[in-house]
């Protein structure tokens, strides 16, 4: 079971639209990918599939978040904060999450597109989704 869910948007992105996403995977504290080898084959084992072929770029860097402020759906966003890439103001909260982005690209892509990294939808661990949906 892959440990990484994408949402029925970014699945649509990808697949549909043929748009490339950029999707940052947050390391297991238990986990340090870049002593697995090959950090490709170690991002495309988390992620479902129908999906893991798409992958074709990963690297680990740190991802500066923020708190997310408003409420929404029950998503990884709501959990781990936004994702803030550029200026960031100095009165905004941040913290540093470890992360491997994945670039995942369609067979056929649409010109014109330049992707910002997002979290998957949810996470899986010790067999249990990291976000209850149904709460």
């Amino acid at each position: 079971m892959p440990l990484y869910h994408l949402s029925n948007a970014q699945r649509k992105a990808l697949l549909v639209n043929g748009q490339p996403i950029i999707l940052a995977l947050p390391i297991p504290a238990s986990s340090d990918p870049e002593e697995r080898g090959d950090l490709l084959a170690w991002a495309r084992a988390q992620l479902p599939q129908d999906v893991r072929m798409l992958a074709r770029q990963a690297h680990c860097d740190l991802v500066t978040v923020a708190p997310k402020l408003s409420g929404g759906r029950a998503n990884l966003t709501e959990v781990l904060g936004d994702i803030l890439t550029g200026y960031v103001p100095a009165d905004v909260y941040t913290i540093a999450i470890d992360a491997c982005l994945v670039t995942l690209r369609p067979q056929s892509e649409r010109r014109g597109t330049s992707p910002r990294p997002q979290w998957p939808l949810n996470v899986i661990h010790g067999g249990k989704p990291l976000i209850d949906r149904d709460a």
